[in-house]
């Protein structure tokens, strides 16, 4: 197991929204290091952007106390962590976007 757990995830910018195209970025969203990129499965009028979030061991995700028995060699047993993963998700890609907005890589689309 190394210094962090890595989460790999991806999401959907809908067709009111245009991305120009970049490279893979890192960044620092909420103290986590993250690297997102267009994905290259994009189908028809959508673009998915891929991410992965590195998540140090010694952040409070891992360190709370759970109901449920929480093993740190499978996290995703856990319900609680699993939901706690999802509002961290949700808080990357927000600050994905924001990040897209900021450098005019996500633009509102014209029709």
């Amino acid at each position: 197991m190394g210094d962090f757990f890595i989460e790999k995830w991806s999401f959907v910018i809908f067709p009111d929204q245009k991305i120009v195209d970049f490279e893979e970025t890192t960044i620092s969203i909420n103290e986590l290091q993250v690297k997102f990129k267009m994905s290259e499965n994009c189908w028809y009028k959508e673009i998915e952007v891929e991410y992965s979030m590195y998540i140090p061991y010694s952040n409070s995700i891992f360190t709370k106390e759970y109901i449920e028995e929480f093993d740190i060699n499978n996290p995703s047993e856990n319900d609680e962590f699993c939901d706690e993963l999802g509002n961290l998700r949700g808080e990357i890609e927000v600050g994905i976007k924001k990040y897209l907005k900021d450098n005019k890589k996500l633009i509102d689309a014209e029709y």
